[in-house]
């Protein structure tokens, strides 16, 4: 038992927590998870999830452990992606930050531990079905204290930003975001919209670029997109919208420039 623990040991970090049909596949019976709870050897979380003893699980730790023990195809995009490559206004601790976008294009169930866990922590793991591009696209990793978790590229992230656009402060949020982004790769956003089933995202992404002046417009080759046909109005509240005849769009009237 003493070199199982010791083995144990090397595997456990602080912030990540540790399912129990995980460490079992590593070897570790019910059974012998249960002396080294009655030990002090790990520390029961939830039921079947355990933690390094005096160890803190954080929401990284928790999307590590779901990418990498449940094996479940999500990954962190949208803006948080983007706080996350220091793309942002503000300068966050990822210690401080409360909310985060998960997503997948999949319908994902997660574990009533982890809502349980957020609601006692003051925490918004927001986990959205959103099936506008083929998983494997665009993808990163991102390391954070022996953690490599996948996130959006940037590129990837813009256009996931756009497809959650649902109020006029999201579109405004939007408008500042493409401030800050800078420059992007061409061929990786030549990639993407020739992979993006959003035609609403596309057709924004394109007006935006154009709109900030964006040099990676340039290098792209718009004949290769499929834009669709018939208009698209970027939010649906009722609220008047200025028309985009270019790209058939109506955004709102409140903050076009």
């Amino acid at each position: 038992m003493a070199n199982k623990i010791i083995e144990l040991y090397k595997i456990l970090s602080d912030e990540i927590p540790y399912f129990s049909s995980y460490l079992m596949e590593l070897g570790y019976s019910y059974s012998l998870l249960q002396k080294y709870k009655k030990r002090g050897w790990i520390e029961s979380l939830y039921k079947s999830v355990y933690i390094k003893p005096g160890s803190a699980i954080s929401p990284l730790g928790i999307i590590y452990a779901l990418q990498k023990q449940k094996n479940m195809k999500i990954h962190i995009g949208g803006t948080t992606a983007l706080i996350l490559k220091g793309i942002s206004e503000q300068i966050y601790s990822i210690k401080e930050m409360k909310n985060f976008h998960i997503l997948s294009s999949m319908r994902i169930f997660i574990p009533k531990w982890i809502k349980k866990f957020c609601s006692k922590n003051n925490l918004e793991l927001n986990f959205k079905q959103l099936d506008i591009f083929k998983f494997e696209i665009g993808l990163t990793s991102f390391n954070y204290n022996k953690m490599s978790i996948t996130i959006s590229s940037t590129e990837r992230a813009v256009l996931e930003m756009l497809s959650l656009i649902r109020t006029r402060n999201d579109y405004f949020d939007t408008l500042k975001y493409f401030e800050l982004i800078g420059e992007l790769r061409a061929n990786v956003v030549m990639k993407l919209l020739e992979n993006c089933r959003s035609i609403k995202s596309k057709r924004l992404f394109l007006y935006l670029s154009e709109r900030y002046d964006k040099e990676y417009l340039q290098k792209i080759n718009k004949n290769s997109i499929i834009l669709g046909n018939g208009p698209r109005r970027i939010i649906n509240d009722g609220s008047k919208s200025v028309y985009i005849q270019k790209y058939d769009i109506e955004i709102p009237r409140e903050i076009i420039s």
